[in-house]
């Protein structure tokens, strides 16, 4: 209260450092999937998952998880993966992408341009959508 509001840029680095990012992760994806259920059909929701998302082997499990708890329609969800994740562990992150694509999930590379940015992999991943910084 004293501080005032804290930008993502400020306290997503801070969770990450700590180890809690995860956490934060999951309950966002939770509670965003338990609200967009209860939102007109054609209305659908996005959710911005870490680089330490993606590589974590559960990230799947827990975005089926979610689904299967708020009862939302896969194709309804939008995970947004930055560049970063890519970059990171290609072969696990690319594989964590194709597993959330078979559960209808749609997928986005959010950030794309502030870091390595390379087109020749954009044409090897599965995603719906480039948002471009």
């Amino acid at each position: 209260p004293d501080l005032g509001p804290i930008s993502p840029s400020v306290f997503i680095p801070l969770a990450e450092e700590m180890g809690i990012v995860s956490d934060i992760s999951t309950f966002v994806l939770e509670a965003a999937c338990a609200e967009c259920a209860k939102w007109p059909a054609q209305t659908s929701v996005s959710v911005n998952l870490s680089a330490k998302d993606f590589r974590s082997r559960d990230i799947v499990q827990k975005v089926r998880e979610a689904l299967a708890k708020s009862g939302l329609a896969a194709h309804r969800l939008e995970i947004e993966v930055t560049e970063t994740a890519l970059l990171d562990d290609k072969s696990l992150t690319r594989e964590s992408i194709e597993d959330l694509k078979a559960l209808g999930v749609r997928i986005a590379l959010d950030d794309f341009g502030t870091g390595y940015s390379s087109l020749s992999y954009l044409h090897k991943l599965p995603l719906d959508k480039i948002k471009i910084d």
